[in-house]
C-alpha cells in the first residue's frame, strides 16, 4: 500500500500462528483476531506454509489493499508464497491465461465483455427458477423427515442447479459438476488428481462450447462464445473455459457455505431467528435482515491474498473487516431495501 500510515505495523514481541482457531461451535471472531485488531491491527503472522505474512484486520486497510494499484494479485512467479493450504493458491497456476492471473488491463476488458450477463434484469429473470429449485429441495427434505442434512440436501444443490442452468449444462450432469467443484476447491487432494479432475471438466466443456457456437441459446456460455468471436476485444477459448469453470467453482462454494453458516448463526441465536420470522410478511424489512446476516457470515478462512508494495503477502478476512463496528453482535434494521424475496412458511 502506498500510504505509510495505512499499512505500517505495530512492533510485535512474538509472531502469532495463523489461522486462528474458532471457539468450539462458534463462528464469532477468534479472541486472538480481536486482540490484534485492538493492539496491532497490521500484524505479521506465521503461516502454515510459505513463511510469514501481513494480516490486515481493519476495514480501512482491507479496502485500501483492494483499491491500491501497488497491491497486485499473487502470481506463479511469486513462488512459494505464504498460505493456509499446502497446494497452490488461486492465481499461482502454471502460467495459462485465466481470470485469476490476468493483468488488470485484461481483467477490465473481460469485465466489459461479460457485464451484460450479470445485470439486475438478468438476476430478476433467474428468480423464478431459483424459487422453484428451492421449493423442490425443501419439499424433498420434508418428505424424507428428520434428520435433514442442510449441506448435502440443500446448500450444495441449489447453487449448482442455478449455475448449470446458466451455463446450459443438462440437469442430469449437476451431480458430476458438484463433484468436480468439490475437488477443485479442495486443499488436501493430490496435485495430480486435481489436474486430472480439472481436465475432465475441460473435456466436458469443450463440446458444450462448440454446441453453443453452432446453436446459440440464452445462456452465459453462449454469451461467452459470442464474445470470443466479435470485435477487437475478444475472449480466447482458454479464457472462456476459465470463466465458466470459475463461475462453477466460486459460485458453488461461496453460496453453499453462506447458506450453512447463516443457518448456523441463526440456530445459535434464537432471538435473531424470531426477528427474521417477524419480517416474513414485510419483504423490504426481510431483505434488510438477510443483508445484515450475510454481512457478518464468514465464508472461509481467508482470500488468497495480495502482494504488497514491498513484496509481502497481505491476508485478510473480508467478512471480519466488514464486522469491524459490530463484530460480536447483529442488529437487524427496522427498514430496508425494496427488494423482492419470497420465503416459504409452514
Amino acid at each position: 500500500m502506498t500510504q505509510q500510515s495505512t499499512h505500517e505495523s505495530t512492533p510485535q514481541e512474538e509472531l502469532p500462528s495463523y489461522p486462528f482457531s474458532f471457539a468450539e461451535h462458534s463462528l464469532e471472531c477468534p479472541v486472538e483476531y480481536e486482540r490484534l485488531r485492538a493492539q496491532c491491527p497490521v500484524s505479521h503472522v506465521k503461516m502454515p506454509y510459505g513463511g510469514n505474512a501481513v494480516l490486515l484486520t481493519r476495514h480501512a486497510d482491507v479496502a485500501k489493499a483492494f483499491t491500491d494499484p501497488a497491491c497486485g494479485i499473487i502470481q506463479a512467479a511469486d513462488g512459494d508464497v505464504p498460505r493456509v493450504e499446502a497446494g497452490m493458491v488461486i492465481g499461482s497456476g502454471d502460467g495459462d491465461s485465466t481470470l485469476f492471473s490476468a493483468s488488470d488491463a485484461r481483467h477490465n476488458q473481460i469485465r466489459r465483455l461479460v457485464t451484460q450477463a450479470f445485470t439486475v434484469k438478468f438476476a430478476n429473470e433467474l428468480a423464478p427458477g431459483v424459487v422453484d429449485v428451492t421449493n423442490k429441495l425443501i419439499d424433498a427434505m420434508e418428505r424424507s423427515g428428520p434428520p435433514a442434512d442442510l449441506f448435502e440436501n440443500y446448500a450444495i444443490q441449489t447453487p449448482m442447479a442455478v449455475i448449470c442452468d446458466m451455463l446450459g449444462v443438462p440437469a442430469k450432469d449437476e451431480q458430476q459438476f458438484r463433484q468436480w467443484a468439490k475437488t477443485i476447491i479442495s486443499t488436501t487432494i493430490a496435485p495430480e488428481e486435481l489436474q486430472a479432475q480439472r481436465m475432465q471438466m475441460v473435456q466436458y466443456m469443450l463440446p458444450l462450447i462448440e454446441q453453443e457456437r453452432q446453436q446459440p441459446r440464452n445462456t452465459i456460455l453462449s454469451m461467452l462464445v459470442k464474445a470470443s468471436e466479435r470485435g477487437d476485444e475478444v475472449l480466447s477459448v482458454p479464457e472462456v473455459l476459465s470463466f465458466a469453470i470459475g463461475l462453477v467453482v466460486a459460485g458453488f462454494e461461496t453460496v453453499s457455505t453462506t447458506f450453512t453458516n447463516s443457518a448456523f448463526i441463526l440456530l445459535q441465536r434464537p432471538d435473531l431467528l424470531e426477528q427474521l420470522k417477524e419480517r416474513l410478511d414485510d419483504p423490504p424489512r426481510l431483505a434488510s435482515a438477510i443483508e445484515e446476516i450475510l454481512r457478518v457470515t464468514p465464508i472461509g478462512l481467508s482470500r488468497p491474498g495480495l502482494r504488497g508494495l514491498r513484496g509481502e503477502r497481505l491476508i485478510f478476512l473480508v467478512c471480519r473487516s466488514r464486522k469491524e463496528k459490530c463484530c460480536c453482535s447483529i442488529s437487524l434494521p427496522r427498514t430496508g431495501m425494496s427488494q423482492y424475496f419470497r420465503m416459504r412458511t409452514r
